[in-house]
């Protein structure tokens, strides 16, 4: 993907003619590229299938939910299964940080991915140094057996609080890194302001 981005190529159309296994253009397939634009912009961060047919109505965008027989149709399951087979690095990413932050959390430790420090040494709070020296904060970060993906399984749970007053949510390795992504491109923009 930094390849393809360095060289200039269209990211959208080049991931679709994978996908669709068949040469396409910007110009000629914008249907396909529309396709690839919100595939690549909806998957980073470990949205399913289900998720990913809401985020395309949100483009106007109409996506099938499963797999299909026909090699050209484009379907929800295709697009992020696709995704996740294309680019390997960002689920195993994925893993890797929520790993380490539940490790962190059930040892009290400390633990360094790839630039980020999980900080769990402090029951009351799940600490992330990013590589600017900010932290992100998750309150409250405890490890509950429960039933996901249609088994039992140690989760990680934070408490979060909003408008409705303090609420407990799951912590998983997409919105880890989402939240690492996005706590790292604000820390280059405002370096690049000042």
């Amino acid at each position: 993907m930094i390849d393809a981005y360095t060289q200039g190529h269209d990211l959208y159309i080049e991931f679709m003619s994978w996908l669709l296994n068949k040469p396409l253009t910007k110009g000629n397939n914008p249907d396909e590229r529309a396709y690839g634009k919100v595939v690549i912009l909806g998957s980073g961060f470990g949205m399913g299938p289900d998720k990913f047919v809401d985020y395309c109505a949100t483009f106007g965008l109409t996506m099938p939910h499963g797999p299909s027989d026909d090699p050209d149709e484009v379907t929800a399951h295709k697009c992020i299964y696709g995704f996740r087979e294309k680019y390997l690095e960002i689920p195993a990413y994925w893993k890797l940080v929520e790993n380490a932050c539940k490790d962190a959390v059930k040892y009290a430790k400390c633990i360094y991915v790839k630039g980020v420090v999980f900080d769990g040494r402090n029951p009351r709070v799940l600490r992330l140094k990013l590589p600017s020296g900010r932290y992100i904060h998750y309150f409250n970060a405890r490890i509950v057996r429960k039933k996901k993906f249609d088994k039992m399984m140690d989760c990680l749970v934070y408490t979060a609080y909003d408008s409705k007053g303090a609420q407990d949510k799951d912590l998983y390795g997409g919105l880890i890194t989402e939240n690492i992504v996005q706590a790292v491109g604000r820390d280059i923009l405002l370096n690049g302001m000042l």
